[in-house]
């Protein structure tokens, strides 16, 4: 069987294997990398947003909004358009 195959199609086969291992390697850095990037969320850190979220949901919190709160624009640190 591998007296069949000759030089370049054991090369082939290696420069592939080589070629897959490394797309593997790649995409799990760029996984790792956007991972530590947005996780910026501890266990208690997200253990506390879960529990804010569920209240939210329920009904007993209601989310914050600036035009409740009766703030403008500015006095929420938002920039609008200057107006002329």
């Amino acid at each position: 069987m591998f007296e069949q195959w000759s030089l370049t199609d054991v090369l082939a086969g290696v420069a592939g294997a080589v070629a897959v291992a490394y797309m593997g390697f790649e995409l799990s850095r760029r996984q790792r990398k956007l991972r530590d990037l947005f996780n910026v969320l501890d266990g208690a850190s997200a253990e506390m947003t879960r529990e804010l979220s569920e209240l939210v949901a329920s009904g007993a919190l209601r989310p914050y909004s600036t035009v409740a709160a009766g703030l403008s624009r500015s006095a929420a640190g938002q920039r609008g358009r200057p107006r002329l």
